[in-house]
């Protein structure tokens, strides 16, 4: 039922409330005549816990309205207290009765919701109302009502107990924790860590040690989290001896050990530091891994060159964690012990170390990553990479720089030159093109690369020379790629492939014709087709191919009729499909043309497809220009069986924008 809402009463309606209370009648609903909150009781009091009734509604309302001024607040206590007590309700509407009870009750409701407590009707409505109730009072009622309550209310009852941090319950706790045949001792722990005090944790101890095996989890938990309420000053000393309680029971779960030491060290002040390192010597896992995880916070700088001495005999898994740790200390600190560590015999030690490098390493270990980069594989790799890459400073730039010397061998070279492109070092630039010439076919190819990502325009020749020199699929390949990315950066489009049409008009050798014509495509200067369609009339099969394939590839329109003329003519079957797939890709690609002109160029193509790869490109391209003769060209292909779900579906999708304009 929908609620109407009122605006806030002021005080003088809190006035007004208290004479109609104490007349018996409630304030009036919006839009309806007043009635007694005698009535309205009576109405509620038949409530079966089905959907709210308008009474609740009305109850809800004097509740919330009396509640702010203590003389009104008193009344409508004494007469839902009244209600209470006279046991005509059924459990429902006992239970809504009491839940209002804790916005407005106080001492004088604790016999009254005691009384609830014992009735597993009542009981969570109960324990609502007078949990809201703070003092000794309500802690006495839980109490009392935790010797006479049947066994299923119990749980709750504890539960309260720990929450309220009851002082009152430490004995009676005490009592279920050590009761080694009850059903509650595990709950009572855990009630006792949350009231934490100092006669809690006492009495924990004692229940600990005759604990059943099932329930010492719950019970190394309850200490924890007593241990945690007890760290100040005055209790660490207390703290400390929950800890180290749970500390020797190896038989703990390894989380709570850990957590255990973890506070430990926590409370223990100026002796942390070599109880951490007790715990590192040690074997104990847990302890060791609580110790790592507390390092940056227990370890001084100054310190921790302890720590460093202890980690070449610490198990791997340590060993790793450690290494990780140091990545926060002074690299003049730590640098030897985690570059021995990246010089080890374990992979995982020298990943670790590696990963750490990338924070404290400097120029010194410039040459060590770029070898171990040359000689692993794999995450390891990668993590020399990152480091040598990560490394800070102008004088680690010239430590790269000094890869390329003559007198390092082609693998650190390799690594130097990648590592200058990956640090975008742009003033070696001039001592990467001459690698572009080198007797290396690994060092070209890595040049090239290198070029592509600190490169300028003007590095375009000798790329190009590269180019022409190069034998092999993968460095053609990357030179290609540089001379296109590098001509990507001219600012002016029909500028970009100058240095390339320059060079196809000295060539004589129609594989470096070929070469050119491939980057001219790639790089899409509309300034070059007229020499790409020349190409198509050399005598050398392999020219005419890469004109093709660089028509084919053009990366804008201005080709399409180039690709159009040999889709229709070429008998070279690679080459005519070829074609016909560049010119559908060109006229999909023409956003702004008129719909009816590039369905007709669509309609070109789907009558000089032979196979069904090519008919399923017009009608994906057809669907980016909705028009009827688009969708009569989709409805045309359906009778193809090779391609009629996809021209159903072309069909669909024009129908639904035409139907949308």
């Amino acid at each position: 039922m929908r609620r109407t809402t009122r605006p806030p009463f002021a005080a003088a309606a809190f006035a007004a409330i208290l004479i109609i209370l104490a007349a018996g009648v409630a304030p009036a609903r919006a839009g309806q005549a007043g009635q007694s909150l005698d009535e309205i009781l009576e109405k509620v009091a038949a409530y079966d816990g089905g959907i709210h009734s308008e009474a609740i509604w009305k109850l809800n309302d004097i509740v919330r309205a009396s509640k702010d001024m203590e003389s009104s607040r008193a009344v409508c206590e004494g007469r839902l207290l009244g209600f209470l007590a006279a046991g005509k309700a059924t459990p429902a509407a006992k239970s809504v009765v009491a839940r209002h009870l804790r916005m407005i009750a106080g001492p004088k409701a604790v016999p009254v919701l005691q009384k609830l407590l014992l009735d597993p009707g009542t009981t969570d409505a109960a324990l609502y109302a007078l949990d809201g109730l703070p003092g000794p009072a309500a802690d006495e009622a839980f109490l009392q009502a935790l010797t006479l309550a049947p066994r299923t209310i119990k749980p709750s009852l504890i539960a309260v107990l720990g929450d309220r941090r009851a002082a009152a319950a430490v004995g009676p706790l005490a009592k279920l924790a050590s009761d080694r045949t009850g059903e509650f001792p595990a709950q009572a722990a855990t009630a006792l860590g949350s009231i934490g005090s100092p006669e809690a944790a006492n009495a924990l101890l004692s229940a600990f040690s005759g604990a059943r095996p099932e329930v010492r989890s719950a019970f190394a938990s309850a200490l924890l989290h007593c241990a945690e309420g007890l760290r100040t000053a005055d209790g660490n000393r207390i703290a400390a001896s929950l800890y180290d309680k749970i500390l020797t029971e190896t038989s703990l779960p390894a989380t709570l050990r850990e957590g255990a030491m973890i506070g430990r060290l926590d409370v223990s002040g100026d002796k942390a530091a070599p109880l951490l390192l007790e715990g590192l010597k040690g074997d104990d896992p847990a302890i060791q891994a609580a110790a790592v995880a507390s390092l940056r916070r227990i370890i001084k700088p100054e310190s921790i060159d302890a720590v460093c001495a202890l980690l070449p005999d610490r198990p791997e898994s340590i060993q790793v964690q450690i290494l990780a740790a140091l990545a926060g200390y002074p690299k003049a600190k730590v640098l030897p012990t985690v570059l021995q560590a990246a010089r080890g015999t374990s992979a995982p030690i020298r990943l670790a170390a590696f990963q750490t490098l990338e924070i404290v390493g400097d120029a010194s270990v410039a040459a060590f990553l770029a070898e171990a980069a040359a000689k692993a594989k794999g995450a390891e790799q990668a993590a020399a990479r990152n480091a040598l890459d990560s490394l800070k400073g102008r004088d680690a730039d010239e430590a790269v720089l000094a890869l390329l010397s003559g007198k390092s061998a082609t693998v650190l070279q390799a690594e130097g030159l990648r590592a200058i492109g990956s640090r975008q070092f742009y003033a070696a630039k001039s001592a990467v093109v001459p690698f572009l010439s080198s007797a290396s076919p690994d060092l070209r190819i890595q040049a090239a690369r290198t070029l592509r990502a600190i490169g300028t325009p003007s590095d375009i020749p000798a790329l190009l020379d590269a180019l022409l020199k190069a034998d092999g699929e993968a460095e053609i390949g990357e030179a290609a790629a540089a001379s296109a990315g590098l001509a990507s950066k001219i600012a002016d489009p029909e500028g970009r492939a100058a240095a390339v049409t320059a060079r196809l008009a000295g060539v004589k050798s129609p594989s470096d014709k070929a070469k050119l014509l491939e980057l001219a495509g790639r790089i899409g200067d509309d300034s070059a087709l007229p020499a790409v369609r020349a190409g198509l009339a050399d005598a050398d099969a392999g020219v005419i191919d890469a004109s093709v394939r660089a028509l084919s590839a053009w990366p804008t329109p201005a080709a399409r009729h180039d690709v159009l003329a040999l889709a229709r003519s070429s008998r070279d079957e690679t080459h005519r499909l070829l074609a016909l797939q560049g010119f559908i890709r060109m006229t999909a690609g023409e956003k702004y043309a008129k719909a009816d002109e590039s369905v007709a160029s669509l309609e070109t193509a789907a009558g000089l497809a032979a196979r069904p790869e090519e008919k399923k490109l017009v009608l994906a391209a057809l669907a980016g220009f909705p028009c009827p003769a688009g969708l009569a060209l989709a409805e045309s292909l359906m009778a193809d069986a090779a391609v009629q779900a996809e021209a159903k579906a072309a069909a669909a999708k024009i129908k639904a924008k035409l139907a949308g304009k």
